[in-house]
């Protein structure tokens, strides 16, 4: 009796054995299969986050839209004959109704096509006289109707407080209650400082940042300043950081699909190459797109998992937890094995 118990409770010691070591492997597998579920989750969560950015840039500049055409209505900015109080009632307007943070500029362009007036805080005239006669947003403002509004594809401003930043411009025809056409009133708008003041106010979620780029590649807003103004595919190329090809390969995505998800490697300015998981969809100006991208760190998306997992105490507990286990069920073998040893034999001779 006793042999057979104790080799019973080596095969069941060897049974529990195989099963921690399955449970172990099962955990491996299932942890895998979840990790890949989370980072699917957190990249639609990423892309709906760049849909919403897409949603407040439009409902934005559609309220820029209608206090523009409110302010090329008043017969001063029409005629805009009278210099000194056309310049005073623009700069109004930037103080009241249009103080936003992104948009520090007006300038009114006559017919000529030339500069005539422009208006901002820091009293800055250096784009008056400069030539738009061949800028498509003027030429648009000529055949234009009354209170139509023409919103530009991305540029670089080539003048005054806004110089070398990326803008779309917001444009309207002045037109006379005769019909008259006079010019045009145009009104730029800083695409980093919307990112800054309005972007960033979304709840995005930790170390998530939004970045814009054009059809071609180009970073046109961006948190990352040293790639702003820059080709993001040519910067790739040109740095080579470890597993640059994931990075490529999203961007080559990003510029084909209107909307999509990414996991690529990239290096910031600590020269360190970090994982990211992204979300991105298109936006129409003047017809033609740009790829607004929501990215996280991989280990953001997965910090609550890491950190659990790279405590000690974590790890000392479920070992002890596990030793508590595998000693009571030894005991309960032993303590029946005991049992077992001191019942009395029957005998079934008689």
């Amino acid at each position: 009796m006793g042999v057979i118990n104790i080799k019973s409770r080596q095969v069941f010691l060897t049974m529990l054995i195989a099963l921690f070591i399955s449970a172990v492997l099962i955990f491996g597998i299932n942890f895998t299969v979840n990790q890949n579920a989370i980072i699917k989750q957190a990249q639609l969560r990423l892309q709906a986050t760049s849909r919403s950015t897409e949603e407040l840039i439009e409902e934005q500049i559609d309220n820029e839209k209608t206090k523009l055409i409110l302010l090329a209505q008043k017969p001063i900015i029409i005629e805009h004959t009278d210099i000194p109080l056309t310049r005073a009632t623009l700069k109004n307007a930037l103080a009241t109704n249009l103080q936003n943070g992104i948009t520090n500029d007006f300038f009114i362009v006559p017919n000529s096509g030339d500069v005539f007036i422009e208006a901002n805080e820091q009293n800055d005239t250096s784009a008056e006289g400069q030539s738009l006669r061949f800028r498509e947003y003027f030429q648009w403002t000529k055949t234009a109707k009354k209170e139509d509004i023409y919103v530009s594809e991305p540029l670089i401003s080539s003048a005054g407080p806004t110089k070398g930043e990326w803008i779309v411009v917001l444009a309207t025809p002045l037109i006379t209650d005769a019909g008259k056409y006079t010019g045009g009133l145009f009104m730029p708008i800083l695409l980093e400082e919307f990112r800054k003041n309005y972007i960033n106010s979304l709840n995005i979620g930790k170390d998530t940042t939004i970045y814009i780029i054009d059809d071609q590649g180009k970073a046109i807003s961006t948190q990352y300043t040293p790639l702003l103004g820059v080709n993001v595919k040519t910067y790739a190329l040109e740095k080579k950081w470890p597993q640059y090809e994931t990075y490529l390969d999203t961007i080559q995505a990003m510029l084909k699909n209107n909307e999509g998800t990414g996991n690529y490697w990239f290096m910031g300015s600590n020269g360190k190459a970090i994982h990211w998981i992204s979300g991105y969809t298109r936006m129409i100006f003047d017809g033609k797109w740009v790829v607004i991208a929501a990215a996280q760190p991989y280990d953001t998306v997965f910090s609550p998992i890491n950190d659990f997992l790279a405590n000690p105490i974590n790890w000392i507990f479920f070992i002890l937890s596990a030793g508590a286990i595998f000693i009571f069920i030894e005991s309960l073998i032993v303590l029946s094995y005991k049992k077992d040893q001191q019942a009395p034999i029957r005998d079934n001779s008689h």
